[in-house]
């Protein structure tokens, strides 16, 4: 006798396995990457210690923002300047990133990453800090 409720799930469990495997597949290729990516996007940083740094995120000279390159914490960020880091970004951060409205940022995570993309947005706030939102 067949089953059809295991032949391949629902078309919604198929899309969210296929934007899985395409959010994992982004992400791979931008750690394989990491160094490439980022003297494309932020001509002005140098390499040091395993490490890219720049002034900012708008690409000026300088050592404030720091990625890095290689190990188990790859494409890890550390803004010195802001005391922020990690995988993670406030709404404040991606408001004046993007220089867009929060609404606006807001509709952006909800519908371009989390509906048509089918990224994990988490959201996470810990005690006296911003809360901070990261693609899982």
């Amino acid at each position: 006798m067949l089953d059809f409720n295991e032949q391949g799930g629902s078309p919604e469990r198929r899309a969210q396995g296929d934007a899985d495997q395409m959010r994992d597949r982004v992400r791979v290729a931008l750690i394989d990457n990491v160094e490439s990516v980022l003297m494309h996007l932020l001509p002005a940083g140098v390499i040091k210690r395993n490490c890219f740094y720049v002034g900012n995120i708008y690409g000026a000279a300088g050592d404030s923002l720091e990625v890095v390159l290689t190990g188990p914490k790859t494409g890890l960020w550390t803004d010195r300047a802001e005391g922020t880091g990690g995988e993670g970004a406030s709404l404040a951060e991606l408001v004046q990133a993007t220089a867009w409205q929060q609404h606006t940022v807001r509709g952006a995570m909800a519908g371009a990453l989390k509906k048509k993309l089918g990224l994990n947005i988490v959201s996470e706030k810990t005690d006296g800090q911003e809360r901070k939102y990261r693609i899982v």
